[in-house]
Parts: C-alpha cells; sequence; structure tokens
C-alpha cells in the first residue's frame, strides 16, 4: 500500500461522497460504500445509507474483495459461515448481501466500492461492470491526491531548505521563465523575489 495513502485527510470528501450517491442509485441497492484497507483496519471513505466506521481489517467484506481482480459477491450473509456473525449483519444494518470490487493505486489493491442490501440479491452483469467503473474513477481521484499531496509536500521541502541556505533557488516553467525564487535571491540581486518572477 503507498505509505502516505495512509495520510490522506480521513475527512469527508464531496467527490467521493457523490461517486458512491451515483453507485447506489444506478444499483438499485439502499447501502454503498467507498472503504479503504490497511494491515489492520477497514475505514470508510464515504457511504450513503451506512454509518461511517472503521473496524478490524479480520471482520471486513472489504478485504475479502481484495484477494481477487474480480467482483466479490455474497449473496446471503446469513448463509454464509464468514459472515453469519458478522456485527453489521446480526445488528444494524441488518446486511444481507454484499457485492464489491477493489481499488487498486499504484499497483497497490487499497480498498473496494460496493453495494449492500437488507435482502439476499445478487447484482447482475450490468451491475457489476457499474461496480468496476466506479473503482477506476477512484483510483483515478486517489492518485490525483496522492500526486498533489505529494507536490506540496515536495515544495515545502524546497522552501524549508532555501531558507536554510545562503545560496539561492529557484524554478522555470517550460519556457525557462522564472517561476518561483527564494528569498535569499534579493542578497544576490539586490531585488526582492517577486521582482525576479516572469
Amino acid at each position: 500500500v503507498p505509505r502516505d495513502l495512509r495520510l490522506l485527510p480521513p475527512a469527508p470528501d464531496p467527490a467521493f461522497d457523490a461517486v458512491v450517491q451515483l453507485l447506489q442509485k444506478q444499483l438499485g441497492r439502499p447501502m454503498a460504500a467507498i472503504a479503504l484497507v490497511d494491515e489492520h483496519r477497514v475505514w470508510v471513505k464515504a457511504s450513503t445509507g451506512l454509518p461511517a466506521h472503521a473496524i478490524g481489517r479480520h471482520l471486513s467484506f472489504c478485504a475479502l474483495t481484495l484477494a481477487d481482480t474480480a467482483v466479490f459477491e455474497v449473496p446471503d450473509a446469513l448463509r454464509d459461515p464468514r459472515f453469519a456473525t458478522h456485527p453489521l449483519v446480526v445488528d444494524t444494518p441488518g446486511v444481507r448481501a454484499y457485492a464489491g470490487f477493489p481499488v487498486t493505486v499504484e499497483g497497490h489493491r487499497v480498498g473496494s466500492v460496493c453495494v449492500l442490501d437488507t435482502v439476499p440479491s445478487e447484482v447482475d452483469a450490468a451491475g457489476r461492470e457499474a461496480l468496476r467503473h466506479v473503482a477506476e474513477v477512484c483510483k483515478a481521484m486517489l492518485e490525483s491526491r496522492l500526486r498533489e499531496r505529494r507536490m506540496r509536500l515536495h515544495a515545502a521541502r524546497v522552501r524549508t531548505a532555501s531558507l536554510s541556505s545562503s545560496d539561492w533557488l529557484w524554478e522555470t516553467d517550460a519556457s525557462g521563465r522564472l517561476t518561483w525564487a527564494s528569498d535569499s535571491i534579493e542578497s544576490h540581486t539586490g531585488r526582492a523575489s517577486t521582482e525576479n518572477l516572469g
């Protein structure tokens, strides 16, 4: 699992919320979720009809979803010995059916998109295809957020390094125009860093 995926903010994300709501409506199930999985636990990144929670990986439908590249289904959880005593099955919300597809980020399976039902059911071919497509959307969104976070961290490191050095650092665009310069440029050029841009 990419190490910095664990550092993504756990706070609600409107984009993931919108994706999971679309999935729930498209498949016509009362519950849908996007879950992320690490070595020890599963936490819900976005959900509809399902309370946000984090549970131990050993209790998770989603963890088993990561074991394959196909849709993982549990048509009737009460008749499946792996889940018959699962808290989400025997207590609220009374899950009876589950279908999920793994989300892959940078070659690692890191979570799943899933729909859940309170009655025994299976998804059809169109539903399985929808789960695959939503997993691809989640992959793109997570990878975009990782790239953005890494760029911010890199920029912060460069700026921190520039403050501790008497040399000056700079960045240019593809045309060679100065787009950023460390504050120490002023001691070398006599002009403020913002005056040197462009």
